[in-house]
């Protein structure tokens, strides 16, 4: 199981995609949310006890919320201010999984 560790990045960078294009949260959303939701299970079957598991843990909830809220507005709208806050915490947690995933695999200092 500690292949799923592996989709921290995939899911990291998905979430960035999400929360920069509504057309590819549209479109690929659900397939970001399930790699969040199998990087969260596979961080947290190979490291019980570290941060990181709960920054990405943190991720697949932030990931599954954002969709929520963001399917619910037309395309032809923009995002309202609290969504767009919510998008930059995503990315700065997709940052922090990131870095807390390397520091874990030694190759990140820390």
């Amino acid at each position: 199981m500690t292949w799923l560790v592996g989709l921290v990045p995939l899911a990291a960078i998905g979430a960035v995609v999400i929360v920069a294009s509504p057309r590819a949260s549209r479109r690929y959303a659900p397939l970001v949310v399930i790699l969040g939701w199998l990087a969260a299970l596979g961080t947290w079957l190979c490291w019980q006890a570290d941060a990181t598991v709960i920054v990405t843990w943190s991720l697949a909830v932030g990931l599954t919320g954002f969709w929520l809220a963001d399917r619910g507005i037309p395309g032809n709208r923009r995002r309202p201010a609290w969504l767009r806050v919510v998008a930059v915490a995503l990315v700065m947690l997709s940052v922090a999984a990131c870095v807390g995933l390397g520091r874990l695999l030694g190759l990140a200092p820390g």
